[in-house]
């Protein structure tokens, strides 16, 4: 009897890995933003549950006032462009780097993911008029994008399997 042995998991790209991340934080906010949205439209959720719209405000709010004033200086009526502008920039960095640690760690890229919702989560339970309920987005969107990561990088989280079929249990008794 010849026996196969399994070929080795080789994992993507350093860029293809930063992609997969930032296509993961794409659908995490995506779904999140889209549920506020229609939640809000519903009188489902309050305006808090919006994540990019409660972490703009955390970070407005935690921001230093020399910092804000020179934003107003600098660009003028713009000001809340630039803060969109960089949290999106800040936002896609920590994206592919999730991305990138999922190539050689998923379950550490996954774990960085799990803070970052519970950061935003905490962002948007801290604004004013918030419930427990408007976090729903957040962490239905979260769980997609987690899952997202999961099904990209799958194969790594089962040492020595190249097919997921592979993975699952073989009934040896009927041999």
């Amino acid at each position: 009897e010849h026996r196969r042995e399994p070929a080795p998991v080789l994992g993507p790209g350093v860029a293809v890995a930063g992609l997969v991340g930032v296509i993961a934080m794409g659908i995490a906010i995506g779904v999140a933003e889209l549920l506020a949205g229609f939640g809000e439209w519903i009188g489902l959720f309050n305006t808090p549950a919006s994540p990019l719209s409660s972490l703009g405000q955390t970070f407005i709010q935690f921001t230093p006032e020399w910092l804000k004033e020179f934003a107003i200086r600098t660009f003028g009526e713009n000001d809340k462009l630039a803060l969109t502008a960089g949290m999106g920039i800040t936002l896609l960095i920590v994206a592919a780097v999730i991305g990138i640690v999922g190539r050689v760690s998923p379950r550490i890229a996954v774990g960085i993911t799990a803070v970052l919702i519970l950061i935003t989560a905490g962002a948007i339970y801290s604004r004013t008029g918030a419930t427990v309920l408007d976090l729903l987005p957040i962490l239905l969107g979260g769980l997609a994008g987690i899952y997202f990561l999961v099904a990209v990088f799958r194969r790594q989280l089962v040492p020595g399997v190249t097919d997921p079929v592979e993975a699952a249990p073989v009934d040896d008794t009927t041999g």
